[in-house]
């Protein structure tokens, strides 16, 4: 079993407000991002009810900042960055916003642009082996 890596309360923080800004891209927070966003600040040990207002508040506020998150190590920034494109991924679409942001996280944390290409192929390639997996013809009796 692999060792989580601990991460202090600023890192909890940027972690869950990183991701926030990433769902607030295009504008909208999607049910799924919503719902995804949930379980990542109950991971975090965060308040069920400050997520939900942080959620619900994101779009409207002005005043949040919008520096990119900065890791002390780069196990939680690829740990980061593979949950963002699976955020991203949660509405159907992989907005190019949502890719150059996940992207300069990477380039911030020093990872090579190949890194990133290929977690997202990863991930993209999970999901759609999972959706031709979950096919509803495997329930049907012939």
């Amino acid at each position: 079993m692999k060792k989580k890596t601990k991460m202090t309360l600023v890192e909890r923080s940027m972690y869950f407000k990183g991701l926030l800004l990433l769902v607030c891209n295009d504008g909208v927070i999607h049910e799924k991002e919503r719902a995804m966003m949930m379980r990542v600040g109950g991971l975090l040990d965060f308040e069920q009810r400050f997520c939900e207002k942080t959620i619900a508040k994101a779009l409207g506020n002005n005043l949040i900042n919008t520096e990119l998150p900065k890791f002390s190590n780069s196990d939680v920034a690829k740990c980061f960055i593979r949950d963002g494109i699976r955020l991203a991924l949660a509405d159907g679409h992989f907005h190019a916003k949502e890719n150059d942001f996940l992207k300069m996280v990477a380039v911030h944390h020093g990872l090579k642009e190949v890194w990133f290409e290929q977690a997202v192929k990863t991930i993209v390639d999970q999901t759609a082996s999972a959706l031709i997996s979950g096919l509803e013809a495997e329930n049907l009796d012939y």
